[in-house]
């Protein structure tokens, strides 16, 4: 059985949270990535990216994502 979009988006941002809370940032940072692909129109998505960003102290992507924007590392 496959999950239908909204489903596939919310499972993978869930893990991806836990990912973070659970004290593995960077797998938080790739599920809700992976979430966002899936619904790349969803605002709550690069809002909770720009949340993990920011607990990671790294706020100029926290501000891109929460923007909806990339950081551009080049």
């Amino acid at each position: 059985t496959r999950l239908s979009p909204a489903a596939a988006w919310w499972t993978v941002l869930l893990l991806g949270l836990l990912a973070h809370r659970a004290g593995h940032p960077a797998d938080g940072v790739s599920l809700i990535e992976r979430a966002i692909a899936v619904d790349p129109g969803n605002p709550a998505l690069p809002l909770n990216l720009g949340t993990v960003y920011h607990d990671l102290r790294d706020d100029r992507r926290a501000a891109a994502a929460a923007l909806g924007a990339r950081v551009d590392d080049g």
